[in-house]
C-alpha cells in the first residue's frame, strides 16, 4: 500500500496526466466505455489513467499496466508517428507476439496500417489484443508531431457496433485530443 503514494505522486507530477485526467473521465462518461491515457516507456504502453463508463468491460488493466504497442489501438496510434528507427527499436526489443488470431505479426502489415493511421489520425484494435474487445486510439501530438501519448476508448464487441467503433468513438476521441493538444501548447 505504501507504493500508492509514490504512484500518485508520479502521476500527478506528469503534465500530460494533469491535462488529460478530466478529459478522459468525461470521455468515459460520454461513451459509457473505458477510456485511457497511455504513454510509452521502454517500448511498451503504460496506462497512466483509466476511467470506466457504465458499459465498460472488466479487464485486467489498471494504472501501471504495460501493454505491447503493435496490437493495441493506443500503441499503433503512437507507433504511426514515431520515426522508422524508433519503431524498429521497439519491435526488435519486444517482438510482435500474437495475442489473438487477429493480431498483426508482420512488420510489412504494421507499416501499411501505420500509413492508414496517419492518414485518418485514428487507430483501431478489433479483437487484436483481447478477443471480444474493440479499442479506438488517437495519438496526442505536439505542434512538431512529437508523440506525448495516446487516448483510447475500449468496449466489448457486443456494445461497440461498427458505426460506434468506426465513426462515433473516433470523432469523440479526436475532439478530446484536440482540446488536450491546445491546452498543452499553452503551457
Amino acid at each position: 500500500m505504501r507504493f500508492l503514494n509514490l504512484g500518485g505522486y508520479a502521476a500527478h507530477s506528469n503534465s500530460i496526466y494533469r491535462l488529460t485526467k478530466n478529459e478522459v473521465d468525461e470521455l468515459a462518461a460520454e461513451t459509457g466505455f473505458a477510456a485511457q491515457l497511455v504513454v510509452e516507456e521502454h517500448g511498451k504502453g503504460i496506462m497512466v489513467h483509466q476511467s470506466r463508463g457504465n458499459k465498460a468491460v472488466q479487464t485486467d488493466s489498471h494504472i501501471g499496466t504495460e501493454r505491447y504497442l503493435h496490437c493495441t489501438a493506443f500503441g499503433k496510434a503512437m507507433l504511426a508517428y514515431y520515426p522508422r528507427e524508433r519503431v524498429r527499436e521497439v519491435l526488435d526489443r519486444h517482438g510482435m507476439s500474437e495475442q489473438t488470431s487477429k493480431t498483426i505479426t508482420s512488420m510489412e502489415e504494421l507499416s501499411k496500417e501505420c500509413e492508414e493511421i496517419r492518414s485518418r489520425n485514428v487507430a483501431f484494435d478489433d479483437n487484436e489484443q483481447i478477443e471480444g474487445v474493440r479499442c479506438v486510439g488517437v495519438p496526442i501530438l505536439t505542434n512538431t508531431e512529437e508523440v506525448l501519448g495516446a487516448i483510447s476508448v475500449s468496449g466489448s464487441t457486443r456494445h461497440m457496433d461498427d458505426e460506434t467503433f468506426r465513426k462515433k468513438v473516433p470523432e469523440l476521441i479526436q475532439h478530446t485530443v484536440r482540446v488536450i493538444e491546445i491546452n498543452y501548447s499553452n503551457i
